[in-house]
């Protein structure tokens, strides 16, 4: 079994995108940055007071009224997913399809790819969902014999460790649709599920080295381009939009970035 190698797959991901710099900042700005703006221009008021209910955790008022917020965002935030689901799809078959697609065929190969990956993500959940319950029954039985506390530690534990692994263990689900060109969502989580066999340890630190490495650049960008306008404009609307656009270029980019490493860990690990 092949030892995954990050810096390889770094390496190749970043020559990936260097070669097709010209096409990929268009399928960036359209299918991950303005989804993200739309969000923010028209529920804008509603995110934010999410984000201030979330720090009063101990209000129930607040959390009922964040909640309302949730909702009433649910289906704008669904179809920006899809969106941004179906672009980055487009970008996979941009940096793979030996034929060099233009734009609009790497788009209509994201779209015939798109059931096929929500299947998948549907299947996914049920399996998180089953097993979260056959966690939960033996931790009834478990508690009833045993005692309560340390029991709900454990199952807190074990299934922190049970999402890890899913996620690591379904992770190349999408390049095995687009690259492979499975259409079975079954199948394509069987084969994702195979080709990770092993390697659970290695990708995830590398993952939790690339969110964290996200989220604090994203953080700094917000914070400096929120606190530069609020000193020029104040405080208000200008400022909430300058700091989202700053952090929607960088999550766009970082999104472009993953999906070439999601081609680069696929390429070393099926081969």
């Amino acid at each position: 079994m092949m030892r995954f190698d990050s810096n390889r797959a770094w390496n190749e991901a970043m020559a990936i995108v260097r070669a097709n710099r010209e096409v990929l900042p268009v399928l960036a700005g359209v299918f991950f940055l303005l989804p993200a703006l739309v969000l923010a221009l028209f529920f804008g008021d509603r995110q934010q007071a999410v984000m201030e209910a979330m720090s009063h955790l101990d209000d129930s008022a607040a959390m009922a009224a964040a909640q309302g917020q949730l909702v009433a965002m649910a289906p704008a935030a669904l179809l920006a997913s899809l969106i941004q689901l179906t672009g980055q799809m487009a970008v996979l078959a941009m940096l793979t399809d030996p034929r060099r697609p233009t734009v609009a065929e790497a788009i209509r190969a994201g779209l015939r790819a798109l059931p096929v990956m929500i299947g998948a993500m549907v299947l996914a959940l049920l399996f998180y969902l089953g097993a979260t319950l056959l966690l939960g029954l033996a931790l009834a039985v478990i508690a009833s014999l045993a005692g309560g506390a340390m029991v709900a530690a454990l199952g807190t534990l074990v299934l922190a460790v049970v999402i890890v692994v899913l996620v690591c263990r379904i992770s190349l689900t999408m390049p095995v649709i687009v690259i492979e060109g499975q259409r079975n969502p079954l199948l394509a989580l069987r084969r994702s599920w195979a080709i990770t066999g092993g390697r659970v340890g290695s990708l995830l630190l590398f993952y939790v080295l690339l969110f964290l490495g996200y989220a604090v650049l994203a953080i700094a960008v917000s914070s400096v381009l929120g606190g530069a306008v609020a000193l020029v404009a104040g405080k208000g609307a200008t400022q909430t939009l300058v700091a989202t656009l700053g952090a929607g270029v960088i999550a766009a980019g970082a999104s472009v970035i993953f999906t070439a490493l999601l081609v680069t860990i696929h390429r070393q690990l099926a081969d």
